[in-house]
């Protein structure tokens, strides 16, 4: 690894992987008070809203900055949404809608299961992203959105996004996290150094 190299992944260290782990390490804490279970899957709480927001968040973040490093001629990357970062994601990474990660030899999630954009025209003729059809963005992105934008109406209490932010949104969200960080790795050709601290959660099981 030349000198570039090295700078860079003291980076990807710094401001992306040690934040990863800090979620992470707030995601194990709440397994205090429920087991990361299936059958406790629906489980939803505030803090799990907090949780979700922080990783969705980050995950928006990642995505861009992979994008970017992918395709330094594109300048609109900076404020790009989902639908055009994973399309520059899925070209140098087409694997990434089957990536299969374990979850302490309990159960396997693909958190970016269905999810595929693709680059089209509309009726002006402008350059626009979009999903494929079929396609669909994963329902911790979704449910990330819908908490954030609207959590509950005031006028109507059983209009209530609230238990979308559960912990089977929050694990595969997390996992969504994960395989974007290992993507980066990957990209910059750097895997976290044996001294840097891994993953106490995840173990990556099938990126093809």
């Amino acid at each position: 690894m030349n000198a570039d190299r090295s700078v860079l992944a003291k980076r990807f260290i710094d401001e992306y992987w040690s934040y990863y782990l800090q979620i992470e390490n707030d995601v194990i804490d709440t397994f205090n008070y429920v087991e990361p279970d299936s059958r406790n899957f629906g489980s939803f709480s505030r803090k799990y809203k907090d949780l979700l927001s922080a990783i969705g968040s980050e995950v928006d973040v990642v995505g861009k900055s992979i994008a970017e490093f992918i395709d330094t001629n594109d300048k609109k990357l900076s404020d790009a949404y989902i639908a055009h970062w994973g399309f520059v994601v899925e070209q140098r990474f087409p694997h990434i809608s089957s990536v299969t990660i374990d979850v302490r030899g309990i159960f396997q999630l693909t958190p970016w299961n269905n999810w595929a954009n693709e680059k089209s025209k509309d009726k002006n003729e402008r350059v626009i992203y979009r999903l494929k059809n079929g396609s669909s963005n994963p329902e911790w992105w979704r449910a990330y959105n819908k908490t954030k934008h609207r959590r509950r109406s005031l006028a109507n209490p059983k209009d209530s996004n609230y238990e979308r932010a559960n912990l089977k949104n929050v694990l595969n969200g997390l996992a969504g996290l994960f395989a974007l960080e290992v993507t980066f790795a990957e990209v910059i050709g750097h895997v976290p150094l044996p001294e840097e601290p891994q993953s106490k959660l995840f173990k990556l099981i099938d990126t093809k």
